[in-house]
């Protein structure tokens, strides 16, 4: 499912473009804020268990996560499912 898409099956207004727009800013943000304190949490986390088990681990949960958007029924709840989603994987792109 492409961005623009579920934005306009959840967006009924007339600015389609400008909500797609402040959805990705969303994720964006939140990868921005939570990658700092998720990249050297996992890099920690990595030196004491290893590199690959706290790779996979995390990309576990980066599955678990993704699809938590989809499951949503309105915009308000997409775009905060798909910041959280964005700010909790962005440990798991650092550490790859």
């Amino acid at each position: 499912m492409s961005h623009g898409y579920a934005v306009t099956r959840l967006y009924n207004g007339a600015d389609v473009g400008t909500a797609t727009g402040l959805v990705i800013a969303g994720g964006g943000l939140s990868t921005a804020l939570f990658g700092p304190l998720f990249g050297p949490l996992f890099g920690a986390l990595a030196d004491r268990l290893g590199h690959w088990r706290v790779l996979m681990a995390s990309a576990c949960v980066s599955v678990l996560l993704w699809p938590l958007p989809a499951l949503t029924g309105d915009i308000l709840s997409f775009a905060i499912a798909w910041a959280f989603a964005n700010g909790a994987v962005s440990g798991t792109v650092t550490l790859s």
